[in-house]
């Protein structure tokens, strides 16, 4: 799971949420400060577990069965602001992690009618 945009004890609900649904020890990749980075280069390379709080909250599922997908984002923390939830693709892999979050605010604009 690669997340961005949630601080560590957010990170460490939401990995508690997901390793309970998946009923497996889920791994986060934090993406916090490596936005001219390509997504790629981020699962690939995870680096530094850093997470810092951002405007924009990313939770991207990686190598999730689509049968826990739907679950895990109706099952999403209340108490925590719900992210963009996307998945890996032929394209978004190849991205910088600064377009992917541009695409997806503008996907989610245009899917709310703003």
């Amino acid at each position: 799971m690669m997340l961005y945009g949630f601080d560590e004890n957010s990170a460490l609900e939401i990995k508690w949420y997901l390793d309970k649904l998946a009923e497996r020890d889920v791994m986060l990749i934090s993406a916090s400060g490596r936005e001219g980075e390509r997504v790629s280069s981020i699962i690939g390379e995870p680096g530094a577990s850093s997470f810092e709080n951002k405007q924009s909250k990313i939770m991207m599922f990686l190598g999730f069965e689509d049968r826990h997908i739907g679950p895990a984002m109706k099952a999403f923390p209340t108490e925590l602001e719900r992210p963009i939830f996307c998945a890996l693709t032929e394209q978004n892999i190849n991205w910088t992690l600064d377009y992917l979050i541009e695409h997806l605010l503008e996907e989610r604009a245009r899917f709310s009618g703003k």
